[in-house]
């Protein structure tokens, strides 16, 4: 149960990022983070058996006449400012539930 808790708080505060309502993350990174997102929501909804990891899942959606989807590779420098970011909306997270 905990583990399922921290996995959902980080998944929302990626949501959070991909917003970039401060413009902390530039809009290439942005991009590709939504894109990543779209893939696991179809992953999550679409789930085939014989896909078990994501490089695999492009090739089985594009069976199922998915082939739309952006393929993003995300950088080292790009990598780092998710992390950043997501590591801020942690903080700021955890600072608010302190406060209450």
């Amino acid at each position: 149960m905990c583990e399922y808790m921290k996995a959902t708080i980080v998944y929302q505060c990626i949501k959070e990022a991909c917003l970039n309502h401060k413009s902390t993350l530039s809009e290439s990174t942005v991009t590709k983070l939504k894109a990543l997102l779209l893939t696991h929501e179809l992953d999550k909804y679409m789930h085939l058996a014989s896909s078990p990891s994501s490089q695999h899942m492009q090739d089985d959606l594009t069976l199922l006449g998915i082939n739309n989807l952006p393929f993003s590779d995300l950088s080292f420098d790009e990598k780092l400012e998710i992390k950043c970011c997501l590591e801020t909306i942690l903080r700021e997270k955890i600072h608010d539930m302190i406060l209450r």
